[in-house]
């Protein structure tokens, strides 16, 4: 019989396990023995894992986007699919802030009027400054500093002008599909490390 590999939530729960003992353990060991496995054996394997995430989880969520909005049959079901996906997410995000604003609210003291004009008007400075700086300067910077805002932008911006192109960008599609496939191997492989 072919031999099976451990399944995906056994490896989880063997994790989630093998890190509560190795904590509970973490309080008898000394610490000059506890800091010297942080520093040379702990902090390197966690920094690699995520230096190994971060090279492959933006290019990854970029591909996806991209051929996701390629793949869509027409502009108009692009555009219906876009409104009924942000509706929702403004809906949720909507909802949910009130549900939590009115619960928390006992727990502040609020006053009309307090803040001035200026400080007001700073507020929505920063708001204004955030919306503009999604739009990169440049196509290489977010995915150098795992901008994913920029990263959603750039894909969503290029996905647009592919499905504008129909048929004449068929081949992209094809290279867009095959590297998504690669990626998406890339990423399975680093959630397995």
């Amino acid at each position: 019989l072919p031999r099976t590999g451990i399944r995906q939530e056994a490896m989880l729960g063997i994790a989630v396990v093998l890190s509560v003992v190795l904590g509970a353990l973490a309080g008898v060991i000394p610490a000059g023995v506890r800091d010297a496995i942080v520093a040379y054996l702990l902090t390197p394997i966690s920094d690699t894992f995520m230096k190994l995430l971060m090279l492959v989880a933006p290019i990854l969520i970029f591909l996806s986007i991209i051929t996701g909005i390629s793949k869509s049959a027409s502009g108009a079901e692009f555009g219906r699919m876009s409104r009924y996906t942000v509706g929702r997410y403004v809906l949720l995000t909507s909802l949910s802030s009130v549900l939590f604003s009115g619960a928390l609210i006992v727990f502040f003291k609020l006053s009309y009027g307090a803040g001035t004009a200026g400080e007001m008007g700073e507020g929505f400075r920063e708001l204004y400054d955030m919306l503009l700086d999604v739009i990169p300067g440049n196509l290489v910077l977010p995915f150098a500093d795992g901008n994913m805002m920029q990263i959603i932008f750039i894909a969503i911006f290029f996905g647009v002008i592919i499905l504008g192109l129909d048929d004449k960008a068929d081949k992209l599609k094809g290279i867009l599909t095959d590297a998504y496939s690669v990626f998406s191997s890339a990423m399975e492989l680093v959630c397995r490390i």
